[in-house]
């Protein structure tokens, strides 16, 4: 725009100076002229008076025709200026019925004695010859325009030659002063513009010593200081950017005047996937808008592919009051999904503990009740007396198992820790359950391909032995055999429990380590089960940060495979 109007300035300026030089050459061209005009009339006058004094015409009342023959035989380049003569009334003498022209005419009317006009580029003079007696009469000399021997013409056209060459000098000196100052500004521009589009790349210019050096030396300071800030906000940018899409939270901003979006990476996941967040987030962007609020909160539930639960919070942000397009809305995503499955958990356990409990309470406190109210057989009191025997332990090892169970959820603290090698823990533990053992007669072997120097801890892996090994009896058929292994890789220990036993269907392998679930009916509490034994053993797998996999088939057996990262055993065994 700047560049625009210097031109056009430019142009103003030099059709100022065409214009003047017009009109000074049409002022000079008409003083000059008329100036020209004024001494050729002169000049033909003498002519005319040197004439009448050669011919004393004056002398003479009536001309006569035989002195203006001789008059044009002695001087014929006054007869080539068309030279007449009239008499006092204007007629002429030698031609007779010739029209006046407008120099006779004048001097006839107005009673001068010289008269001159211009006609078609030539210059008409008469001159009245007039005597004592009065007018004689009249000569007229024709002659083209600026041709009489001291004509300034030649001058005119000269000096008319000189003032258009100092006009042309003149604007030629302009548009070179302009060019020369306008050289370093086009310069500057165009480098200062591609530092503008291109603030990356180092754009620098070259300074020399003349007036432009201290502008270009603050250019450069400016260009540079532009650079820099440009990689800052480039690196404030990445920063924040890695930031938000570092957040554990989504987060979505809407422009509410173009309707552009902006969601970093975990609101983008939900956002655009199938029964995603999308239809969700523009219902609650309806509700803030029509609602006229500035803070909104709603909780969303996605179900399909996977449960998520988010809190979303929605907040009007009016950046610049001024600015229309300033204001957008914030929406936070709070990922809450584990502490509604939390929430979920514990009411479910609270459901199945209740349901648990209210089996064994309620034999104990039936069966009791009858014994103090009614008068029974000593065989009958003796076998409600087993009943309630047998649900008060059962009773006792559901709390115990509870117990055990919320135990390993917390992790022990490192310095209550026991350590002992794997060989005696699974002795122990094989030696609690000879008994039943030998009942059902069931063969238990046992391998251990481990280093001597390992240690366990007690209070992670002896539960895992003990509910592994309790399932794999209880479901065993008898005259059976129960491998238990322990071998070691270059990075983790791998514990094995392999029964015969009834097998658990493939459907239903994912959901045996839920609390308090149950396979089928030959897993029920007739069976002794609580449905927390496995639940157990995955709390202490994952304290020990290990890994705990399943495989079995349907009245063929089930084989539980534990494997124990070594590294985290030994880091925390050498803190001790």
């Amino acid at each position: 725009m700047k560049k625009t109007t210097t031109q056009s300035r430019l142009l103003v300026l030099l059709g100022l100076i065409v214009m003047l030089t017009c009109l000074i050459i049409g002022i000079f061209s008409h003083y000059m002229s008329q100036r020209d005009i004024s001494k050729q009339t002169y000049y033909l006058s003498e002519e005319i008076s040197t004439l009448v004094s050669y011919y004393e015409l004056e002398q003479e009342d009536n001309w006569q025709v035989s002195t203006f023959q001789d008059i044009r035989k002695k001087h014929p380049r006054l007869i080539s200026n068309h030279l007449i003569f009239l008499d006092a009334l204007g007629d002429s003498i030698e031609r007779t019925g010739e029209s006046l022209n407008r120099s006779s005419s004048l001097i006839i009317k107005s009673g001068n004695n010289l008269a001159s006009s211009v006609e078609e580029d030539r210059l008409l003079v008469s001159q009245a010859v007039v005597n004592q007696n009065g007018r004689i009469g009249i000569i007229q000399l024709e002659q083209s325009l600026h041709e009489y021997p001291y004509s300034l013409g030649p001058v005119t056209v000269i000096v008319k030659g000189l003032i258009v060459c100092l006009s042309v000098m003149l604007a030629g000196l302009i548009v070179y002063y302009y060019r020369r100052n306008n050289q370093p500004v086009k310069y500057a521009l165009s480098v200062v513009e591609e530092a503008l589009e291109h603030p990356e790349k180092q754009q620098e210019l070259i300074v020399t010593q003349n007036e432009w050096s201290l502008l270009y030396e603050k250019l450069n300071h400016l260009m540079k200081n532009n650079q820099q800030l440009y990689f800052r906000q480039l690196r404030a940018e990445e920063r924040l950017d890695y930031i938000l899409n570092s957040l554990e939270m989504g987060i979505i901003t809407i422009n509410l005047a173009d309707k552009t979006k902006f969601l970093n990476e975990m609101a983008t996941t939900f956002y655009y996937r199938p029964n995603g967040l999308k239809e969700a987030i523009n219902q609650l962007q309806e509700r803030l808008e029509q609602s006229h609020k500035t803070y909104l909160t709603e909780e969303i539930t996605l179900t399909l592919p996977s449960y998520k639960v988010f809190k979303a919070v929605a907040k009007v942000n009016q950046l610049n009051p001024q600015l229309a397009s300033a204001k957008e809305i914030v929406i936070v995503l709070y990922d809450v999904t584990p502490i509604k499955t939390i929430e979920r958990a514990h009411g479910a356990l609270i459901r199945n503990v209740a349901h648990e409990l209210k089996t064994p309470i309620t034999s104990i406190v039936g069966f009791a009740e009858t014994l103090l109210e009614e008068q029974l057989p000593l065989e009958t009191q003796q076998a409600f007396v087993e009943i309630i025997d047998k649900e008060g332990k059962r009773l006792n090892t559901l709390v115990n198992k509870i117990l055990e169970l919320l135990k390993t959820e917390h992790q022990t603290p490192e310095e209550q820790l026991v350590w002992e090698e794997i060989d005696q823990l699974i002795t122990s533990e094989i030696a609690v359950y000879e008994p039943l053992l030998k009942k059902k007669k069931i063969l238990v072997q046992h391998d251990y391909q481990v280093s001597t120097q390992i240690k366990l801890p007690e209070q992670y892996v002896q539960p895992i032995i003990k509910n592994l090994l309790e399932n794999a009896i209880h479901y065993s058929p008898i005259n059976s055999t129960v491998v238990i292994s322990m071998k070691e890789t270059k990075e983790e220990l791998v514990l094995t429990v392999i029964d015969e036993g009834i097998g658990i269907a493939e459907e239903e392998q994912d959901r045996i380590f839920e609390k308090f679930y149950r396979v089928g009916q030959s897993r029920d509490r007739r069976k002794g089960g609580t449905g927390l034994g496995l639940s157990i053993v995955k709390n202490c797998v994952e304290q020990l940060d290990g890994k705990i996999h399943v495989q079995s088939q349907v009245d063929k057996g089930t084989s539980f495979v534990v494997f124990i990262p070594k590294n985290h055993l030994l880091s925390r065994h050498s803190r001790l």
